[in-house]
């Protein structure tokens, strides 16, 4: 009701304006700068702007208005004033930002981009805009301080009570009480999670005022004031999310053809889709962390045992642009682009930008080691939650199956049966070797090679690439390309295999034995791994 009558007063209050106003132009608003097309926001427009305090409101000049630019104006500034009284901060300590009214809202939403939010005029009048306006003129690239704040002030449209959240919290997954960019999104997160989180927001909000102010809301430590809260509303399980830190190092904003974009602070930007291996809210946010952790882990490893390479590898590992749910996987290096089709191929198409063939003679006459090198990065140098779980749901299948039909069906039941010499089956994620796995599926076509001839894990990587030759390491599959790779990083070290892979030496030179015999040597360590039954 307080908000229709402010529009009624504010379209009142424009027809006065507006009568002043045409004598002198519009006192309120004059031609400002106009908007530059940007990779984020492609549209180029003239602006007619006012200022109210710090913030500037910039309208397209295409859709200006007199009448509803004042109701704008006046919306804008109530916000305002309610904000500052909420906060306790003063209307001029709020930083500058621009809201800008334009004809088409490009990324499919109300969006905030730093110090800038985009929307319509409805969106300011309907009160849309307000979670976004808080982020910016609090300088918070947190989209859940906006939206608890707008609650906590213009009152919450959340149906979870406290008492909800003290029930869920007590043995519910804490990941959630990140209150990270996906537990908002209907592409990722359940209605339930969307409402614990919309509630937990205004909730935390609400506490951190009242007990500390709006300089602990800023400053944000995340793990102090969560523990603190869950105890205001009676959970006394200590709050523990490895995955926190790592979260909060992105910013996010949204996209007409993404579910949600992510960058980091080196550049690379995510584009998010839901994918098999990552359909849910929390599969997003350890996938976001691993997309961190996993080439950090890689990087340590060069530096500590090829540091030549450490600095030219880490710094290709910067504004790559990263694309999430296509219908395959590939790398692009010269456009520093990755294509995912699962999120466990991650670091495998990063291997193909950190370590492009040296040139293309080198490219279509020897490629094994670099699909090798790609592979041993994921498989044993570096492992991510989602390319585990893949293959602890292929151990559990394949283990169980007594009649595979199909020659691939029957290669990875062979495998399996290797894999488990020895061993139980592994019932969690942190329990499945993901290298053994693949050594097994390496030795299958060595030590049976009639049992699915026809198999695509049989397929030789010379298949792929017409242009290669069948010999010096291009007959292998894939599987053995890893293999024989982590046979050979094993033996001579991981800068002598760098130096093959990256500066071209060949491979006799490089590793100081003929090719043949070093064949050799890796498939005698295979059949030693599984020694075969009697």
């Amino acid at each position: 009701m307080k908000r229709l009558c402010f529009i009624l007063f504010a379209l009142l209050a424009a027809v006065l304006f507006s009568c002043a106003a045409l004598a002198e132009g519009n006192a309120a608003f004059s031609p400002g700068e106009t908007h530059p097309s940007t990779p984020a926001f492609r549209l180029y427009f003239k602006t007619l702007t006012a200022t109210e305090g710090p913030v500037t409101l910039a309208i397209a000049e295409r859709v200006f208005d007199e009448e509803t630019a004042e109701a704008v104006r006046f919306c804008l500034r109530s916000d305002l004033e309610d904000i500052a009284a909420a906060t306790g901060l003063s209307l001029d300590s709020l930083q500058p930002c621009t809201v800008f009214i334009v004809e088409r809202l490009i990324n499919g939403g109300v969006e905030c981009q730093g110090d800038r939010v985009y929307c319509q005029a409805k969106d300011v009048l309907s009160g849309a805009y307000r979670p976004l306006l808080i982020c910016a003129a609090l300088g918070k690239d947190e989209p859940w301080i906006g939206l608890g704040l707008a609650g906590c002030i213009w009152g919450s449209t959340a149906d979870v009570s406290e008492q909800e959240l003290a029930a869920y919290f007590s043995t519910g997954d804490m990941t959630l009480l990140s209150l990270a960019e996906p537990f908002f999104l209907p592409d990722f997160a359940t209605k339930e999670e969307i409402a614990l989180v919309r509630a937990a927001s205004v909730s935390l909000c609400r506490y951190t005022l009242a007990h500390h102010g709006c300089t602990a809301l800023l400053a944000d430590d995340g793990i102090t004031l969560r523990q603190e809260w869950l105890r205001f509303i009676g959970v006394e399980r200590p709050y523990d999310d490895p995955l926190y830190d790592r979260l909060h190092q992105y910013t996010f904003r949204i996209s007409a053809s993404y579910s949600l974009v992510a960058e980091d602070a080196r550049g690379n930007t995510v584009y998010l889709r839901p994918m098999q291996d990552m359909a849910t809210a929390r599969d997003l946010c350890v996938f976001l962390c691993d997309l961190q952790a996993a080439p950090e882990a890689f990087f340590a490893l060069v530096e500590a045992e090829s540091p030549r390479y450490a600095a030219l590898l880490r710094d290709r590992w910067s504004n790559l642009r990263i694309y999430c749910g296509e219908s395959s996987s590939w790398a692009v290096p010269e456009y520093q682009e990755i294509h995912l089709a699962l999120g466990g191929g991650f670091m495998h198409e990063l291997g193909h930008i950190l370590v492009p063939p040296v040139n293309g003679a080198n490219y279509y006459s020897t490629m094994w080691q670099y699909e090798g090198l790609c592979y041993w990065l994921s498989y044993e140098a570096t492992q991510m939650d989602a390319l585990q779980r893949q293959y602890l749901q292929a151990l559990q299948l394949f283990s169980t199956m007594d009649t595979p039909q199909t020659d691939n069906h029957r290669f990875s039941r062979e495998a399996v049966r290797l894999y488990l010499q020895g061993r139980l089956l592994p019932d969690a994620i942190n329990g499945v070797d993901v290298a053994r796995y693949c050594h097994a599926m390496a030795l299958v076509p060595l030590r049976c090679p009639e049992l699915a001839p026809d198999s695509a894990w049989a397929a030789r990587i010379c298949d792929s690439y017409t242009s290669l030759r069948p010999e010096n390491g291009n007959e292998l599959t894939e599987y053995q390309s890893f293999s024989f790779t982590s046979w050979l990083i094993d033996q001579y070290g991981l800068e002598t295999f760098l130096t093959f892979c990256m500066d071209g030496i060949p491979f006799e030179k490089a590793f100081s034995i003929p090719y043949e015999t070093a064949r050799e040597g890796w498939i005698d360590a295979l059949n030693a791994m599984f020694p075969p039954e009697s």
